[in-house]
Formats: structure tokens, C-alpha cells, sequence
């Protein structure tokens, strides 16, 4: 389906669904690299950006130790963050064993400028997009 001439996509790597878009062409305008993500409104989409963090390197096995988090932002028809919703990310486990199901998207368009989001301790906040 089809808003603001973008279609979500979904690419499945190492047993994890990512997601992006492609316009009306069937060229892939925003590669799969979110967790998950919501139909444009707007010129505008709410997606899980994925965050790696190279903590240490392990010296016998020659690798980097990495850690995962994700947060919640607000993106334009091109990829670009307009906004992060969330300030504290969400550490994950990237593993086809660990997620099966993308993350649930916790924010919400209330409007054309104003988001409510839920925190952590389940109440909700009303954002303004700038």
C-alpha cells in the first residue's frame, strides 16, 4: 500500500526481518535497516532505528564485542531522523533465537504535528514535530 508514494518493504537477514521503503518505480528508496516501521502520514513515518555500539574487541577470536539499542524516530520521505520520540534507547539482543517478532512501535500520530508516545512506565506523552 501506497502513502506519500512510499511502500514499506521488509528484507530478511540472518533470520531478522528489516524494514524499509520503495517508491511507485519499485526502486528501493530507503534500504531495509529498521526493526520496524509505519506507513508514511504525512511525509512522515515512525521507525525503529537500529543503533551498534562497539564496546571492546576480543583479542582470541579477533572480532569486535558489540552491543544493539534502538529508538524510536520520527523519519522523512528520504531516511532522515526528524525526531527522536524516545531519549533513553532499548538495549536488544540481535538474534533470529531472541527476535522473532519486530519490536512494537509505541508512538502514535495524533496529528499532523503532534505524536503521543508511551515511556516506560506506561503513560504517554504528547510530542510536537517541529
Amino acid at each position: 500500500m501506497f502513502q506519500n508514494d512510499r511502500c514499506l518493504i521488509t528484507h530478511k537477514k540472518d533470520g531478522i526481518t528489516y524494514y524499509g521503503y520503495i517508491d511507485k518505480t519499485g526502486k528501493t528508496v530507503i534500504e531495509p535497516k529498521f526493526l520496524n516501521a509505519s506507513n508514511f502520514q504525512n511525509n512522515t513515518a515512525i521507525v525503529l532505528l537500529l543503533e551498534r555500539t562497539e564496546i571492546s574487541n576480543n583479542a582470541a577470536l579477533k572480532k569486535p564485542v558489540v552491543s544493539y539499542d534502538y529508538f524510536e524516530v520520527v523519519i522523512d520521505l528520504n531516511g532522515n531522523v526528524l525526531k527522536y520520540l524516545n531519549t533513553e534507547p532499548v538495549h536488544i539482543t540481535l538474534s533470529s533465537n531472541y527476535l522473532q517478532n519486530p519490536p512494537p512501535i509505541t508512538s502514535k500520530f495524533i496529528s499532523n504535528t503532534l505524536l503521543a508516545t508511551k515511556n516506560r512506565d506506561n503513560k504517554w506523552s504528547v510530542i510536537k514535530l517541529d
